[in-house]
């Protein structure tokens, strides 16, 4: 497919999208709106507007049964577990409690997955947990370093976390624990400009209006283990596609309990 797209491709591609009815433009720092705007004028008054026909993106279907993706990397010596599905976009009301649901089952070093598979079992170097969200889906992920023959019982493990989640509901201890960390992060995540004007951008990008961030403190104060339980219930989690990275030499008999490998 890249190969095939030739330079007339891209410059009309250009043409078409790249247009200022067609962006976004956000400026932080120590200037005032008539300078921002003088500056803006300057520089772009001659780029000319365009009718762009926006065509809804529909969103990924999740994967719905198992699937494991073997990528050869020769002399490795160690092996790299992914392991996810899509989820909800970034407007659902699902969005707090699943990023709870995240924080707990991966996202911190006193999380989960990080507790079971390297403190406990020994078997990984790190294994945490993330979840990205756009304006038509999200994907949830799951990842871990872990030693070449324990490939697939971490995986196994993972999995397990995983299915704990869905089957019982979680103690108000670790919801507690989960919430006050992400409220406690949120002004790390908007303390450097670039990251501020990200989350500005995510606002408009994806329809989310000011509220979602303004009232992030109460959004996640609101979470309790019912709802948490719920979403955990909702979405695909335990079909996810598996993507192994390893030398195949040293991993191989990892993979034969798996019926297919698709191997890149």
């Amino acid at each position: 497919s890249i190969k095939a797209i030739s330079q007339k491709d891209v410059i009309a591609f250009f043409d078409k999208y790249y247009r200022p009815n067609n962006a976004f433009l956000v400026l932080t720092g120590n200037l005032n709106l008539t300078t921002a705007t003088k500056k803006v004028s300057h520089y772009l008054n001659t780029w000319q507007k365009k009718d762009i026909e926006h065509l809804p993106l529909p969103s990924p279907e999740p994967n719905a049964e198992e699937k494991v993706c073997f990528i050869e990397l020769p002399q490795a010596k160690d092996c790299t577990i992914y392991l996810g599905n899509t989820i909800l976009p970034a407007a659902s009301p699902d969005f707090f409690p699943f990023l709870v649901l995240n924080q707990f089952l991966g996202g911190t070093p006193n999380s989960r997955l990080f507790m079971n598979l390297r403190e406990s079992k020994g078997y990984a170097y790190f294994a945490f947990s993330e979840v990205e969200f756009y304006k038509s889906c999200g994907l949830f992920l799951a990842k871990a370093k872990v030693a070449p023959k324990t490939a697939y019982v971490s995986i196994q493990e993972i999995l397990k976390e995983i299915r704990n989640v869905t089957k019982e509901k979680i103690s108000t201890l670790e919801v507690e624990q989960a919430k006050s960390y992400l409220i406690g992060n949120f002004p790390l995540q908007i303390e450097k400009v670039n990251d501020f004007c990200s989350k500005i951008s995510d606002i408009q990008t994806f329809n989310l209006g000011e509220e979602h961030w303004n009232r992030y403190y109460e959004s996640v104060m609101l979470i309790d283990s019912e709802k948490v339980f719920e979403v955990a219930q909702r979405y695909p989690l335990l079909t996810p596609i598996i993507v192994i990275v390893g030398d195949r030499r040293v991993i191989v008999e990892e993979l034969v309990d798996y019926e297919k490998v698709e191997v890149y």
